[in-house]
């Protein structure tokens, strides 16, 4: 769930990676059991969201769950003053994953969670240098213009990718898998072919007994 970055993301670049954006109201947060990430343990939540807007992807209803975390060892992370009861955010998320992912639950990828203020405004961090960051205010209709512009773009490379290989959006589509693999299995499926003997050069040739 945590993530270091050598280097902020740009607006543009969480705009690009998010599948779902949104806009919505934390409606309550429910704690998770605390759990280990490796030899650190780490205070995770879920925090249930109305969405007011979709402004990118689609979303089959209108509550949807945020997986975040609140603290990490004893460090107390951003998000967890960010998914506040009854604070409106932005949300850039994708589909959470993982054995205990529950469905209809995402996280704010790229630390795509922020807090909207009264004139839908917000504010972000970005690198200024290579040792300083500043604090930047954005507006939802940079935000809206981004996604419009993105879409479009990602629009008119569908379109050349299908004039380019058409057998690739005619071919029926894959069914997402939903199978795990199976613990108790070994290395591997068994070879089909029959293995090679060794040559007889390289066999390692038996050791004679000594006489006593």
């Amino acid at each position: 769930m945590s993530t270091s970055y050598d280097r902020l993301p740009t607006l543009e670049e969480r705009v690009r990676t998010a599948s779902l954006i949104v806009i919505g109201r934390v409606q309550s947060v429910r704690p998770l059991r605390r759990t280990y990430i490796g030899e650190v343990e780490e205070d995770q939540a879920v925090a249930h969201v109305e969405a007011d807007q979709v402004l990118r992807g689609t979303l089959a209803a209108r509550e949807l769950s945020v997986r975040f975390v609140r603290s990490r060892g004893d460090s107390t992370r951003s998000d967890a003053a960010t998914f506040a009861d009854g604070r409106r955010l932005l949300l850039m998320l994708v589909p959470d994953v993982g054995q205990d992912a529950a469905a209809g639950t995402y996280v704010s990828y790229l630390g795509g969670a922020f807090t909207l203020s009264e004139d839908d405004s917000f504010v972000m961090e970005l690198d200024s240098s290579a040792t300083r960051r500043r604090r930047v205010r954005q507006t939802m209709s940079a935000v809206r213009d981004l996604v419009k512009r993105v879409g479009a773009e990602e629009t008119s490379s569908a379109r050349a990718w299908e004039k380019l290989e058409p057998y690739l959006f005619t071919r029926p589509a894959l069914s997402p898998i939903s199978e795990l693999p199976d613990a108790g299995h070994g290395a591997g499926p068994v070879p089909s072919e029959p293995i090679a003997a060794t040559p007889p050069s390289a066999s390692p040739k038996p050791s004679r007994p000594r006489r006593k």
